[in-house]
């Protein structure tokens, strides 16, 4: 069939991986519905089993290092092409799955990486590697709770500033340290005077966490542990604190940027320009950092190549 099969997994949960796999469906259907055909192979895994077997091309979507090399040998072996989205850092895992992710990338016809880091391991193994940014900007937003929505503007009216952070669960490197090193935002902001932090966490694991991690939680501080858009939490704050130990190419900084919120990052991975890095986060004091920025005329400004053009014309090299 001359078509794409395009494989991944929805919300919920809500991830990068899972928003960026949306997006790229509704996009596709606004601009190219008859080029592919999705399906979510964690709803309907014998379906795309099947399916997989059927169509001649595959893009599969998966932080899963077993399930990309599953599919890029299984697509070696029966003469088929693989296009695979490595979402993540190449080299964040240990040694069975780095080398898993290794040979997937060897064995795709087509690896698309995320970050310039990334690329320049992947393109050493397939020359084939290409760099798409995982950023697709969307109109759709999820209407807030009300009840939420009211809990958070009153949060607000009572912090001069707001920062806003998040995470999908609470998960650690190899190192054994906090991926997306919340407990250390929280340290630095806890005591801060004027200062509030709000927490997106749908998993709930980060509330429990700072529990146990500080005996409560601290007064400026605001956990979301029910599933919401995080664009309506953004819309809210003066700015967005990206303390990750590894990254991809974290769909919420583009977020961030794209309303204009100043976005403080981890120097883990390159960023967008519009992104004030740090290294340490023990040492950075938000509050003088984010008056600086505030008189920064590009604060929240960035440019954004088309990610599903350049898809769209990954795609008609194969059909």
């Amino acid at each position: 069939m001359n078509k794409i099969l395009i494989t991944g997994r929805t919300p919920q949960p809500y991830g990068g991986v899972t928003v960026h796999v949306s997006r790229l469906v509704e996009a596709l259907k606004q601009r190219k519905p008859e080029c592919f055909e999705f399906t979510d192979f964690r709803k309907k895994p014998l379906k795309t089993c099947f399916q997989v077997l059927y169509y001649k091309v595959i893009h599969l979507h998966s932080s899963s290092p077993y399930v990309q090399f599953l599919l890029a040998l299984t697509c070696k072996l029966l003469g088929k092409k693989a296009i695979i989205t490595f979402h993540g850092n190449l080299g964040r895992y240990g040694f069975l799955k780095n080398r898993l992710v290794d040979f997937s990338i060897r064995l795709s016809s087509t690896p698309v990486i995320l970050n310039t880091e990334s690329f320049q391991t992947a393109a050493k193994l397939n020359k084939n590697a290409i760099r798409i940014t995982a950023f697709i900007p969307s109109s759709m937003h999820n209407k807030p709770d009300p009840l939420l929505l009211e809990k958070l503007y009153h949060f607000r009216e009572k912090h001069e500033f707001l920062f806003c952070t998040n995470a999908w669960k609470l998960t650690f490197d190899k190192h054994g340290n906090e991926i997306y090193g919340i407990t250390g935002i929280v340290r630095n902001l806890e005591k801060t005077a004027k200062a509030g932090l709000i927490v997106s966490d749908p998993s709930g694991s980060y509330k429990v966490h700072i529990q146990n991690t500080f005996g409560k939680i601290p007064g400026n501080v605001f956990i979301i542990s029910e599933h919401h858009d995080f664009r309506n939490v953004l819309a809210l704050c003066d700015a967005f604190i990206r303390n990750t130990t590894t990254d991809g190419d974290s769909l919420s900084v583009h977020e961030a940027i794209e309303q204009h919120v100043v976005v403080f990052a981890s120097d883990c991975v390159t960023r967008p320009a519009a992104c004030r890095l740090f290294s340490d986060i023990e040492v950075v004091d938000f509050v003088s950092e984010l008056r600086l920025s505030r008189s920064s005329e590009n604060a929240g400004s960035d440019h954004y190549e088309d990610a599903v053009e350049k898809l769209l014309n990954l795609y008609e090299t194969y059909l």
